[in-house]
Order: C-alpha cells, then sequence, then structure tokens
C-alpha cells in the first residue's frame, strides 16, 4: 500500500511550511504550564527603525489552531502598512503539483528497499506500537525514508490535535497578499528547504525518526508553550524553547536556523534598498537568540524594536 493521495497532501502542506516548526517542537522537559505567568504586552513583531518608510520583522508560527484569530491588531496593522510582503519561501510554488512529486520521490525509497531495512528494530517497532495507538496502517509509512516518517507522523499528530497549516501565519498573508495584488518576495527556495532533510546523513535521519516517535505523546503540551510564548512576544521562553530544542545537535542548529539567517541578510539588505514599505514573515525562530535576523541587524547598526 502506497501513501494515500489524501494524506501525502496533507503532509506536503506542513511540510513546505513547517522545516523549523517540527523541530521546535521537539524541546525537553517543557510545557505550557513551564512558561512564566507575566504577559509582556509585547508581539513577535518588530520595527526597522527608518525615516522614510516602514520596515517590519513579524515572527510566525507556521501552523495555528483556529482560535488564535482574530490576530492582534497591531499584526494587521503591519500588513497593511506594507506594500512588499517577504516569506520563507512561496508557498504557491511549493505547493504546485511539481514540487509536491519532488519531495514523493526524494522521501520515498525505490526497489525492494522499505523503512524496516533501514531503521533499528527497536525504532520500528516504536513506529509500530504508536501507529496503532493512533488506528494508522503501517503500511502508509512503510516506503518513507527516516526523515519522511519523522515529518509525516508528526505532521498527522499535529493535524489530529487541530494545528492546521491553513491557520498558519504564512498561509494567512501569503493569501491576502495574493488577493491585495501586493508584491510576493521569497528569501529562499523549496528546494533549499527539502535539501534540509535529503542531506541528512543515514545517522541523523534515524534519531531525528527516533527522537520524532518518542516525543509524540508530549507534541500538545509543546506545541501550546510554544503558542503561549509566541502569543505573549516571549522572546526569552521562544529562545530557550530553541536553545533546548537543538542542545544535542548543535550543527542542526546552524544548518536550518543561523546558516539560513546569513545567508538571508543580503537579500534583506536589497529589499531595504527598495526603499518601499516592507513586512519581512520568517519562522519566530529566526528572530529570537544570538545570530537571528534581529541580532544580525543589529549588529550591522540598525536600530530593532520589538513592538
Amino acid at each position: 500500500m502506497i501513501i494515500s493521495l489524501t494524506s501525502f497532501k496533507l503532509i506536503i502542506r506542513y511540510f513546505v511550511i513547517s522545516v523549523l516548526l517540527v523541530f521546535s517542537f521537539h524541546t525537553h522537559n517543557l510545557s505550557a504550564s513551564a512558561i512564566p505567568e507575566g504577559s509582556t504586552q509585547k508581539h513577535c513583531l518588530w520595527s526597522v527603525e527608518n525615516s522614510e518608510f516602514s520596515i517590519y520583522l513579524m515572527g510566525s508560527v507556521h501552523i495555528l489552531t483556529e482560535d488564535s484569530y482574530p490576530l492582534p491588531a497591531i499584526l494587521e496593522k503591519a500588513y497593511a502598512d506594507s506594500e512588499i510582503i517577504a516569506f520563507e519561501v512561496d508557498l504557491g510554488i511549493v505547493q504546485a503539483p511539481a514540487f509536491s512529486s519532488k519531495m514523493l520521490s526524494e522521501g520515498r525509497y525505490v526497489g525492494g528497499q522499505s523503512l524496516r531495512d533501514n531503521v533499528p528494530n527497536e525504532t520500528f517497532q516504536l513506529l509500530l506500537f504508536k501507529t496503532e495507538q493512533s488506528g494508522l496502517p503501517i503500511e502508509l509509512f512503510a516506503k518513507l525514508k527516516p526523515w519522511s516518517c519523522a515529518v509525516s507522523i508528526t505532521a498527522l499528530e499535529l493535524d489530529r490535535l487541530g494545528f492546521k497549516p491553513d491557520y498558519g501565519l504564512d498561509s494567512y498573508f501569503y493569501y491576502r497578499a495574493i488577493t491585495d495584488r501586493k508584491e510576493v518576495i521569497a528569501l529562499e527556495s523549496g528546494e533549499f528547504q527539502l535539501e534540509v532533510f535529503t542531506s541528512m546523513s543515514k545517522a541523523e535521519q534515524k534519531e531525528f525518526l527516533k527522537k520524532s516517535l518518542k516525543e509524540l505523546d508530549v507534541l500538545a503540551d509543546r506545541a501550546e508553550a510554544l503558542l503561549t510564548a509566541w502569543k505573549r512576544g516571549d522572546l526569552r521562553a521562544l529562545n530557550r524553547l530553541l536553545e533546548e530544542s537543538y542542545s544535542e545537535s548543535p550543527e542542526l542548529h546552524d544548518k536550518m536556523v543561523t546558516a539560513r539567517n546569513r545567508d538571508w541578510m543580503p537579500k534583506i539588505n536589497k529589499l531595504f534598498d527598495r526603499k518601499e514599505n516592507l513586512i519581512i514573515i520568517v519562522g519566530a525562530a529566526h528572530l529570537v537568540g544570538d545570530d537571528s535576523v534581529v541580532d544580525l541587524l543589529r549588529k550591522a547598526g540598525r536600530t530593532v524594536t520589538q513592538l
């Protein structure tokens, strides 16, 4: 049995806008109750000081729940003020059939190979247990590579919990921008995001799948923790989530977060040179902590203020 078209389309929707989110949920010893109770009255929104035009940076959560809307008025105003809307990736392109086909091809074994042949028996038995718990047929994952299986089973669980990509901040503002005929800019290609996974070594893939399976049971609490911190604009909590998530694999953090931040800077500076009202909407992970986009802009001498 090959993964069903309906399930695969769901997984595609999650993948193309949640490369970082899958990792962000994989935190250690953190639940919603662990986040400090004091509200900051801030948002995951920053302004870059400029006397001629408006520049905003908005930290996105790539999948949200329906009750995350309506958004705070300040987020809506930042979008309304902007003539150019920049995202990590062009959602219209990566959700097209050609990219879906490429992801399916890259994420599946061909010929006689299978997932069971490429992961330790302990990991496969854990997968069997989790799929039985969820009422999912193991055949759904039988031909997927470990990274693809990890993304898929996490995506299906998040969907079951009500966290859906259609409610994600990226999707919400992307399709608003298309409807409003605003200029849409992508900071990187879908192929680059796919390569984040396909370039994993076999050992990294096995570890990623094992970790993903073990943390399915606490996914709900960790998703709520991330949302709570995001809604409060609690940068310390968001940064702690990231630090704990990547504590065991700092090289992965560099590959998935800081290296991409550095790659974006020349493109962001070119957008600033356009001298038009602009908002850049990227995963919140890119805007908090050392070597974040906010930090790199400040190091370059720009004044960046959280709103």
